[in-house]
C-alpha cells in the first residue's frame, strides 16, 4: 500500500514506524490469499465485455465477461480491506481510490 504523507521531522519516525507495522500485518495475508497480483498491476482488469456468438444463425452478442465479474469482486474486497486499515488521519488521501492497485 502506497500512502504518500508528509510529516514533521519530529513525527516522521512515528509515521514511518506505523506504516511498517500496518505493512508487516496487511502483506502475510496478500501473499497467503494469491492477491499481490491485484496490488502491483500484473493482474490486470479483463474486458468487462466478451463477444458470443449464436450457434444457430451466426450472430454475435455482447455479454458480461464472468472473469472480469470475479476480477472485480476480489479487487474490492481488497480495496475495502486495504482502506479500513487506513488511520483516519490519512484516510482523506486514499478515498477516492477505485480499485486495489492505486491503495
Amino acid at each position: 500500500m502506497k500512502v504518500k504523507v508528509k510529516a514533521d521531522r519530529d513525527s516522521h519516525s512515528g509515521v514511518k514506524a506505523n506504516l511498517n507495522e500496518k505493512k508487516a500485518l496487511v502483506l502475510p495475508v496478500i501473499r497467503a490469499l494469491e492477491l499481490k497480483d491485484f496490488t502491483n498491476g500484473a493482474r490486470l482488469c479483463p474486458n468487462k465485455y466478451v463477444e458470443t456468438s449464436q450457434s444457430d444463425d451466426n450472430e454475435h452478442e455482447m455479454v458480461i465477461n464472468n472473469e472480469f465479474l470475479a476480477w472485480r469482486r476480489f479487487d474490492q474486497y481488497l480495496l475495502s480491506w486495504l482502506l479500513s486499515t487506513v488511520s483516519e488521519s490519512l484516510i482523506g488521501q486514499v478515498t477516492d481510490y477505485a480499485f486495489s492497485l492505486e491503495a
